[in-house]
């Protein structure tokens, strides 16, 4: 059986901090992508919850604007946008996702209850509040940089 990664975009490969008019990349993200393409080869998913067309349409022009296709040669049809968190899981279920990377933790919540093993937090939403979700904390490994996701994933 072949890895299967899901990365997510928001929080981990795009950030969510406004910067000179826009969300900048977060660091090391998309060269990170590429090497991971070593262990993954095609079995890359990038995944985002946009449930408006508008939504929808700023992440695709996102990535366009910043390469993100070319850098990490990741293609488009790779790209899942779901209407809501929980069907991200659905959708890891389907490509029999064996890793995932993201930042909210009521994501690793829906992982966990599809079978998806290898969940990776990436610096944890603080959005979502100190005590929602917590318990999911000891079953995820928490990460805070894109260069420990590389020495987890790649060794």
């Amino acid at each position: 059986m072949k890895d299967v990664l899901f990365i997510d975009i928001d929080g981990v490969i795009m950030s969510r901090i406004f910067v000179d008019g826009g969300f900048p990349q977060v660091l090391d993200a998309f060269e990170s992508i590429e090497k991971l393409k070593k262990r993954f080869g095609c079995n890359i998913f990038i995944i985002s919850k946009s449930s408006r067309v508008d939504e929808r349409l700023e992440v695709i022009k996102w990535l366009s604007r910043n390469k993100f296709y070319s850098i990490t040669g990741v293609p488009i049809q790779k790209l899942i946008l779901c209407d809501r968190e929980s069907e991200k899981a659905e959708e890891s279920k389907k490509k029999k996702a064996t890793h995932f990377i993201g930042s909210r933790r009521e994501t690793m919540v829906y992982l966990r209850r599809v079978g998806v093993k290898n969940r990776l937090l990436f610096k944890g939403n603080k959005e979502e509040g100190e005590d929602d979700f917590d318990f999911i904390l000891s079953e995820v490994v928490q990460v805070e940089s894109w260069q420990e996701i590389q020495k987890i994933l790649l060794g």
